[in-house]
C-alpha cells in the first residue's frame, strides 16, 4: 500500500530466534508456579514444549498475539496488556494479589531480568529463565540510512539490532533527520532513551496502527 502511494520501501530482517535446550533444574520449575508471564509468541512455543498442559495456571500476556497463541495451547488467559508491553503488564499485575505467588517468566535472553521486580516487592515469587535467544541478522548486511526519510520499528530488539550495525558519525546525524515509526510505548521508549528525535508512536500497536502512522508520515512529506 504505501509503496502504491509512492514510497520506496526496504524490508530488512531485524531479529532472529534460536531455541535454548533447558537445563534439568529449569526444566523443573513449571512444576512449582501459580502464574505464568508470556512476553512474546516464541515464550509461548517454548513452554508449550516444556509444559504441554497449562490448566492449573493463569497466564499474563503482552499482547493480543501472545494472548491468542496462549488461547490456542489452550490455556487461560487471565490478563492481557494490549499496549506498553511488558511496562504495562506489570502495571496491571500490580493491582491484583499476588502476594505468596510463584510467577514464572520464560524470557528472551535479551529481556530484563528486572521487569518483574515491582512483582517481587508485592510479595511475589518469580522464577524465570532464558527460554529462546534472540540473535541480529543484520550484521550480515552494510546497511545505512542515507536514503531514508523514516523506518519503521516493531520493537526494541529492532532498536538496538539497527542501531549495533550503523556507523556512530552518521547514526547521530540520521537520529535528528529520520522519522522513527514505532509500534508501541515500550518500543518509543527504547527509541528516546537512544536519542531518536523523531518518534511517532502508533496508535495501536499493530500492522495496521504501524501502516496508520507510516502514512501519516508520507502526508507529512507531501505537504
Amino acid at each position: 500500500m504505501l509503496e502504491g502511494l509512492g514510497a520506496h520501501i526496504t524490508i530488512k530482517p531485524a531479529i532472529e530466534f534460536e531455541a535454548v535446550i533447558l537445563a534439568a533444574e529449569e526444566r523443573g520449575l513449571v512444576d512449582d508456579v501459580d502464574d505464568v508471564v508470556v512476553s512474546s509468541v516464541h515464550a509461548v512455543k517454548a513452554l508449550k514444549d516444556l509444559a504441554p498442559s497449562m490448566g492449573r495456571f493463569s497466564v499474563f500476556a503482552v499482547g493480543e498475539q501472545t494472548a491468542k497463541a496462549a488461547r490456542a495451547a489452550g490455556w487461560k488467559v487471565a490478563v492481557v496488556s494490549e499496549s506498553g508491553g511488558m511496562f504495562d503488564l506489570v502495571k496491571r499485575l500490580e493491582s491484583r494479589n499476588l502476594g505468596g505467588h510463584a510467577v514464572l517468566w520464560p524470557r528472551s535472553n535479551l529481556a530484563d531480568r528486572k521487569a518483574l521486580e515491582p512483582l517481587e516487592r508485592a510479595g511475589a515469587r518469580v522464577l524465570s529463565f532464558v527460554a529462546y535467544k534472540v540473535t541480529n541478522p543484520l550484521r550480515r548486511h552494510e546497511l545505512n540510512l542515507a536514503e531514508n526519510t523514516a523506518v519503521i520499528f516493531a520493537s526494541p530488539s529492532a532498536v538496538c539490532h539497527l542501531e549495533a550495525v550503523l556507523d556512530e558519525t552518521a547514526l547521530a546525524h540520521d537520529k535528528a533527520r529520520v522519522s522513527a515509526l514505532a509500534i508501541g510505548r515500550t518500543t518509543a521508549k527504547e527509541l528516546k532513551q537512544r536519542g531518536w528525535q523523531l518518534i511517532h508512536v502508533a496508535a495501536r500497536p499493530s500492522n495496521e496502527g504501524l501502516l496508520a502512522v507510516a502514512l501519516e508520515h508520507l502526508t507529512r512529506r507531501k505537504r
